[in-house]
């Protein structure tokens, strides 16, 4: 029985009791319920806990002894089990592996697959009379390496060669107008790649996405594009702070990008990344906490609050704190007491998606530039149409 196996599952004196009783009235829960002196809706919420429990913890392995009926080239692709509702009538209930378990088994395969990766050899630092107070922030979010977008649709052009050739333009132009700063920090805010398997959809709702090209040429122009950044940076600032945010478009590619890029600069000790398993980062610059997230999980109003929890001590120890999200392709400040939440604008095109949605925004990036002891204290924009088709 069914019931008598999710016994091994219960976490809790009541869940065993719960399920003990339903397997004591022969399965029937309006039953059992009565017998605990339960609301039925309480009981079911317990069982559904349990048989939750249930499923991150066990793991059913198939073959072709079980399923003998499966062709050559074929895999399984999910499996279902038929079980009784209260009412004693048949319900097929499916599962599939939790999101948090894919990140962890694709963390695990990264890791194994980095002993073979390239490792850069050290850069050195070609400038020199730096501030030691200043840090520049460089932000590129919502880039999409990989989209196509057509200048008749969303008014300009984008694919991977004009995507890499943009992202140059612009981060030469950004650190030949910002400060000489000793630091800086390459924000990445997700969405950098805009699809993250072989097939162009988005992650989590499978839709169509209007695709330049294959992913592996997506991935090699990410790859090549995010190394000049990292390059460049280090020739211009001694200290490089890098921010490699998980978007809603590259769950999985922002992990072995992250893990990929520590690993081929692991011989360049002025390059410090912000590493975190959550979608959240954070570090400390002098007085001020600068927070990172894409936006995909909270919102604009509720990172305030969410990194005064997510990183609490951080937040006791400084007296500022900026927030940086992007995902919506526009502009927002606002001011929280000591903390400012700022949404960032995107460098990319439009795509077809934008365009018929009538989401409309400029393409601009700022360089903002933070101050040790007074938090910010200047910016300036980067448009790309100042460079041309692109």
């Amino acid at each position: 029985m069914e019931y008598q196996k999710l016994l091994e599952f219960c976490d809790t004196d009541r869940q065993r009791e719960s399920i003990q009783a339903i397997i004591d009235s022969d399965g029937k829960q309006i039953k059992a319920a009565k017998k605990l002196k339960v609301s039925e809706r309480g009981l079911r919420k317990i069982l559904h806990r349990v048989r939750r429990n249930a499923s991150r913890k066990s793991t059913v392995e198939h073959d072709s002894t079980v399923f003998p009926s499966v062709p050559d080239g074929y895999q399984i692709k999910g499996v279902s089990n038929m079980i009784e509702n209260s009412l004693g009538k048949p319900m097929w209930v499916k599962t599939e592996k939790s999101d948090i378990a894919r990140y962890q088994a694709a963390e695990k395969a990264i890791d194994q697959l980095l002993e073979s990766a390239p490792v850069r050899e050290v850069i050195d630092l070609e400038v020199k009379d730096l501030s030691e107070k200043l840090l520049n922030q460089y932000t590129f979010t919502d880039y999409h390496i990989g989209m196509l977008a057509w200048h008749r649709e969303g008014g300009d052009n984008w694919n991977t060669e004009i995507a890499q050739k943009t992202l140059k333009q612009c981060f030469t132009d950004m650190i030949s107008r910002a400060p000489k700063a000793k630091s800086c920090v390459i924000n990445q805010l997700g969405d950098y790649l805009h699809f993250d398997s072989m097939t162009p959809e988005t992650p989590t709702s499978g839709h169509p996405l209007d695709a330049d090209t294959r992913a592996e040429k997506m991935v090699e122009c990410a790859i090549n594009s995010f190394d000049y950044l990292i390059a460049e940076a280090l020739r211009h600032h001694e200290t490089v702070y890098v921010v490699i945010a998980q978007g809603n478009h590259d769950l999985y590619s922002s992990i072995w990008l992250r893990k990929m890029f520590m690993y081929m600069y692991k011989n360049n000790d002025r390059v410090v990344f912000i590493d975190n398993s959550l979608p959240f980062y954070a570090f400390e610059w002098g007085v001020q906490m600068l927070g990172y997230h894409h936006g995909h999980k909270v919102k604009f109003a509720g990172l305030p609050s969410l990194f005064m929890d997510q990183f609490r001590e951080m937040y006791g120890r400084t007296k500022k704190t900026a927030i940086h999200m992007g995902h919506y392709h526009h502009q927002e400040i606002k001011e929280v007491g000591t903390t400012v939440v700022e949404m960032h604008r995107t460098l990319a095109a439009r795509d077809a998606h934008a365009s018929y949605g009538g989401y409309h925004s400029e393409r601009a990036s700022d360089v903002i530039t933070y101050h040790k002891d007074f938090g910010e204290v200047s910016r300036c924009t980067v448009r790309p149409l100042l460079f041309g088709d692109c």
